[in-house]
């Protein structure tokens, strides 16, 4: 059992509560109703992680309608703001000929520059 069938287990009063109708199932096994809270409390736990990446990386950053499929036949959600604000500043530094980065250089001062976009984004504007 993980954390979500133990949860389930303690909310379901139906067949392991003391109260009625307690039909008797132990705490370390789930019944059929637990199943489906068990399930539910996994989803909730998911959307709770997806959205706090989302909150760091600034989301998607070509929105759709739901993830696409790439090439081996995996989804993907496809490309996070922040990634595509670090490609384009990275891009803009790249042009630059009279800037001399080390490709580690050059990728930690583009992350910088997207986080700091997408903190830019979070201000309330006037």
């Amino acid at each position: 059992m993980d954390w979500a069938d133990e949860r389930a287990v303690e909310l379901c009063g139906l067949c392991h509560g003391n109260g009625p109708p307690n039909m008797g199932y132990p705490p370390e096994s789930t019944c059929g109703h637990c199943e489906p809270i068990a399930a539910a409390l996994r989803e909730a736990k998911d959307a709770e992680r997806r959205a706090k990446k989302a909150a760091r990386d600034g989301g998607p950053a070509f929105p759709t309608d739901g993830p696409a499929r790439i090439g081996d036949g995996r989804w993907s959600p496809g490309m996070s703001l922040r990634d595509y604000f670090a490609s384009q500043a990275m891009a803009g530094m790249c042009a630059d000929s009279t800037l001399d980065y080390s490709p580690e250089g050059l990728e930690t001062c583009a992350y910088r520059i997207a986080d700091a976009m997408i903190a830019a984004r979070e201000v309330e504007q006037p």
